[in-house]
């Protein structure tokens, strides 16, 4: 064998290495994040409701501006009329931590609640 093959090995199971514990700990992360048991809505950075996750329903907030359905403890943006409307394409969030923004309305939706298992984030 020679030395450019050797190193080519070598390579490649390294990358098949961390690409293996790249996608175990996404999984191992992604199964300790716990479900929230409310939705916040900040306005400019000042909290203007509070949802129960519990409680399924449909909410107009900021005027009407935007909407969001809560269904099954999980939460999404259904409506904005905000011209991308990128934070409807966000989807459902329900884990504690996961937050939908809509920056043209300065909407900020934060699931909250759960006991999060990070103690700090740098």
């Amino acid at each position: 064998m020679n030395r450019k093959h050797t190193t080519l090995v070598r390579d490649t199971l390294l990358i098949i290495t961390l690409l293996l514990i790249g996608i175990i700990l996404l999984f191992v992360l992604r199964g300790r994040s716990n479900e929230g048991s409310y939705v916040i809505i900040m306005y400019q950075n000042e909290e203007k409701a509070r949802f129960s996750l519990a409680s399924d329903g449909i909410y107009n907030i900021n005027n009407g501006k935007n909407r969001i359905e809560i269904l099954g403890g999980k939460v999404r943006m259904t409506y904005a009329d905000c011209p991308d409307e990128l934070c409807i394409r966000q989807g459902w969030i329900e884990y504690d931590g996961q937050s939908i923004i809509c920056l043209p309305n300065k909407i900020t939706v934060m699931v909250s609640g759960g006991d999060s298992l990070v103690d700090f984030v740098l």
